[in-house]
C-alpha cells in the first residue's frame, strides 16, 4: 500500500484563504490611518501610535498564519502515522499503537504504553476529514489495529 500524505498548503479551505488575505490587508489599513493620523490629521497623538503597534501586529499574525499553513501535513505509511496538527508534531510506528478511536474531528491513538495522543483534524474541511479518516481506517486496518 502506498504512502498517503495530505498538507493543508495544496488544500485549504475558504476560510484559511480568506483569513490570510483579510489580516495582511486590515494591518496595511492601520498602518496607512496611523501615518494619516501622525503627518496629517493630528500631529503626535497617542491613537497613532496604538494604530501603528496594532497595524503591525495584525499584519505579522497575518504572515505567521500565513508560514504556518505550509507547516501542517499528516502523512499515513506502511511504516506508522506522522504530522504535524495541533499539538501532534511527531511520527509513531504501527507497532506502538495498540486501539484507536474515531470522533467526529479527531483520531485518538492508545500507544502501548497506555497513553492516549490526538490527531486534530479541525483545521480541515468536511470532505477531507472524511477522506482523512477513511484512508486512515485503511491503514489501521492492514496493520491490524483495533478501531472504535
Amino acid at each position: 500500500m502506498k504512502t498517503f500524505k495530505y498538507t493543508l498548503k495544496n488544500n485549504q479551505p475558504k476560510r484559511y484563504k480568506n483569513q490570510k488575505y483579510t489580516f495582511v490587508v486590515l494591518g496595511a489599513f492601520y498602518l496607512v490611518l496611523s501615518f494619516l493620523q501622525f503627518f496629517v490629521l493630528i500631529k503626535d497623538s497617542i491613537s497613532s501610535y496604538i494604530n501603528f503597534i496594532a497595524g503591525l501586529i495584525i499584519i505579522i499574525i497575518g504572515l505567521f498564519k500565513w508560514w504556518r499553513i505550509d507547516k501542517f501535513f499528516i502523512q499515513f505509511g506502511n511504516s506508522g502515522v506522522s504530522g504535524n496538527v495541533g499539538n501532534f508534531k511527531n511520527s509513531l510506528k504501527w507497532t506502538k499503537i495498540t486501539k484507536t478511536h474515531i470522533g467526529l474531528i479527531t483520531i485518538y491513538l492508545t500507544l502501548s504504553d497506555g497513553k492516549t495522543i490526538e490527531l486534530p483534524l479541525d483545521n480541515l474541511g468536511y470532505n477531507d476529514v472524511k477522506l482523512v479518516k477513511s484512508e486512515f481506517q485503511e491503514f489501521a486496518n492492514k496493520n491490524g489495529i483495533k478501531i472504535k
